[in-house]
């Protein structure tokens, strides 16, 4: 490892300055005018879009997403109205056993402790869709508010850090100690 690290030292002192003189070219300059200023979303606006479920894909132009925001928000109410209807229904049959009349799934042969077993396990399906609904809601408000923020987030192609040989002394001793620097670019 040694040799190695010793290797790629000895090869960076091997290099020679460049021979041809070409004059630095400037770096241009990319200046917007205010009629060609870019128009990203703004993320409170997106909050505010996403009050209508989908709105705020819409306000950042995702319009792939509202399918799917409308898709969830549909099977949401769908769970609350199905959950909702089995409890009425128990909760009707469970009122009637108590009263020893007749009721809908007499012919079953429920007990009044499977059908209060039954309404009370619908009542807890029915608050669970009520969450779930109100979860995704809030997702979609937060997705919108994320997906405006990040719009202007610069994905620049060039990720990648440098690797070099580098040597260091140690104060004590005032050895040479051979080693690598990495060096990542964070700003231009």
């Amino acid at each position: 490892m040694v040799c190695v690290m010793l290797f790629f030292g000895m090869l960076s002192f091997g290099q020679q300055i460049d021979s041809l003189n070409t004059p630095e070219l400037p770096e241009p300059q990319l200046q917007l005018n205010k009629k060609e200023k870019a128009e990203w979303p703004v993320p409170k606006k997106a909050i505010l879009f996403s009050i209508v479920p989908g709105g705020g894909q819409i306000y950042n132009k995702r319009w792939w997403k509202v399918p799917v925001v409308y898709g969830f928000m549909a099977g949401g109410v769908w769970a609350i109205n199905r959950n909702r209807g089995f409890y009425l229904r128990f909760n009707e049959a469970l009122n009637l056993s108590r009263q020893g009349l007749p009721h809908e799934f007499t012919e079953l042969g429920l007990t009044t402790t499977t059908l209060k077993i039954r309404r009370d396990l619908a009542n807890k399906y029915m608050q669970q869709s009520y969450l779930a609904t109100v979860v995704f809601y809030l997702l979609q408000g937060t997705e919108a508010f994320v997906d405006a923020h990040l719009r202007n987030f610069d994905l620049d192609e060039d990720l990648s850090f440098k690797v070099s040989p580098s040597l260091e002394y140690i104060p004590q001793s005032n050895q040479p100690v051979v080693g690598m620097t990495i060096a990542i670019p964070i700003s231009r």
